[in-house]
């Protein structure tokens, strides 16, 4: 697989070997002989997060040091509504250790995740399933999150060391049709090669979408790639949980 542009600037080491890991487990399905995985405590970010049920999360440099950062989709249970945990990675290569980030990392700027569906108005009723790439080809990550009833992106209009959201509905295109009462769980990695994050869109089945985005500066864009991959069609199919 080529270089995906999901790191800023040409990724290091350790980050493309955290981008490779997760971007395989995106998209190979799980084997009996696969390779053996150690638990490594010493890695894992704050035992209590704020939320009491399972948490997603997406790993990415978000401060531009060369180390992966950790940005977690949660859920509040009083809400019920989605939002966003982030931690800092201030260790080492070899060494990871996780300090709260800024509040701006999971600030979401703009226009709220809304849908129409069957007549009524769906918000962000689920947990977030936040998903990190470079999508527009600017050496900064942005960010996609997915939900119960959306699939949401959020340009990054910050800086290499300080990521700032900003939802850019014109992304969007082609995923505004997806269906009501759905937990949308986004992935995102270069497929084809092109350079460019393509998206597998799990949800009442899994759906592949090629980046067929084009322009100077680049607008992404999205076309359903069935040969990809084992295709759920839209709507049919388990919702999955929030």
């Amino acid at each position: 697989m080529q270089s995906m542009r999901m790191a800023i600037g040409a990724p290091t080491p350790v980050i493309a070997r955290f981008l490779a890991i997760f971007a395989l487990l995106a998209v190979m399905p799980v084997s009996a002989e696969a390779a053996p995985w150690t638990a490594q405590p010493s890695w894992s970010p704050p035992a209590q997060l704020p939320s009491t049920r399972l948490a997603n999360a997406a790993v990415g440099d978000l401060n531009g040091d060369g180390l992966p950062d950790l940005l977690f989709g949660e859920y509040d249970n009083s809400g019920p509504i989605g939002f966003l945990v982030a931690y800092e990675n201030s260790g080492t290569v070899s060494a990871p250790a996780w300090t709260a980030a800024p509040s701006s990392w999971t600030t979401l700027n703009g226009t709220a995740c809304k849908r129409q569906f069957n007549g009524q108005l769906h918000s962000d009723d689920g947990m977030y399933k936040p998903a990190l790439a470079d999508m527009d080809g600017d050496g900064k990550l942005d960010l996609m999150i997915g939900s119960r009833n959306f699939v949401c992106i959020y340009q990054n209009t910050g800086t290499t060391a300080s990521p700032i959201w900003t939802r850019n509905a014109s992304w969007e295109t082609v995923l505004e049709d997806l269906n009501a009462n759905r937990a949308y769980n986004p992935s995102m990695a270069d497929l084809d090669g092109d350079g460019y994050p393509d998206l597998r869109l799990m949800g009442g089945g899994s759906t592949f979408y090629k980046n067929t985005g084009s322009g100077s500066p680049f607008v992404p864009s999205w076309t359903e790639e069935p040969t990809w991959g084992p295709v759920g069609k839209r709507g049919r199919g388990a919702g999955g949980h929030r």
